[in-house]
């Protein structure tokens, strides 16, 4: 959507589809903007007729700002070979307007991210604060599996991750620079930005080695050994304890 004043996208299904995406030329103030609650099945899967499916989102923000957003309760599930999402939740130079008024991406469960035909330089992911700049993002109680490249990325002014689970078995698609928590050197300002991170991150399944940040001065966590459909069990009994519903409502 082209330079909302506000947006509010609650309780749907997008199944084979592109995302959602919300910006403007110049900074662009949304108030309020809420996409939570949702089900999205196989973002991306059908290629463009003219310009192929480069950068397609579940969300995309793109020089946005916001004293009021959040992303919560989504739950997207891609699969590998039926789906061609790049960055499942991305904010492209956006965020909040200031420390006590962050963008809440909180209590998502983020599954799969994969390229078109199989790459092990595929750049994709799950979630990243501060594409290119913008700041005052939160990405917090998240669940994010399986998404080959990154499970969260954090970069730009006053962005952090905090208490984040990230599983990656490398079975679906093998990568060769994959990380559970990409924190940029940019990343501002210089201290961790990444904290209580729970990883179990493998760049294959026939490599053994843990790859849980890059860079690590800006990164603290804990080895897990959860699968990753142990995570997704985890965050379904969790959203079923929360009294949640994702998708479309039946009452």
């Amino acid at each position: 959507m082209n330079r909302p004043a506000s947006f509010v996208f609650e309780h749907n299904r997008l199944t084979d589809t592109d995302g959602i995406w919300i910006g403007g030329l110049r900074s662009l103030r949304v108030n309020p903007l809420r996409v939570s609650y949702n089900l999205a099945v196989n973002i991306g899967r059908y290629p463009h007729p003219t310009a192929g499916n480069c950068c397609v989102q579940f969300l995309q923000l793109d020089h946005v700002v916001t004293p009021a957003g959040k992303a919560q309760w989504n739950h997207t599930q891609n699969l590998p070979g039926q789906s061609g999402v790049e960055d499942n939740i991305n904010l492209y130079i956006s965020g909040g307007t200031d420390s006590t008024h962050r963008f809440d991406i909180g209590h998502n469960l983020i599954d799969g991210a994969y390229p078109r035909t199989r790459n092990p330089e595929f750049t994709g992911g799950g979630i990243m604060l501060g594409d290119t700049g913008g700041g005052h993002g939160l990405a917090h109680d998240n669940t994010v599996v399986s998404t080959t490249n990154y499970g969260i990325a954090v970069n730009g002014a006053d962005n952090y991750a905090t208490n984040n689970l990230v599983v990656n078995d490398g079975a679906e698609q093998t990568s060769s620079f994959g990380q559970a928590i990409v924190a940029w050197p940019a990343v501002s300002p210089a201290r961790v930005h990444a904290t209580g991170t729970r990883y179990n991150w493998r760049r294959s399944t026939t490599d053994a080695t843990q790859y849980p940040c890059w860079v690590s001065t800006y990164c603290s966590g804990t080895a897990v050994t959860t699968t990753e459909q142990q995570a997704r069990h985890a965050w379904e009994a969790a959203r079923v304890a929360a009294g949640v519903i994702v998708g479309p409502r039946t009452d």
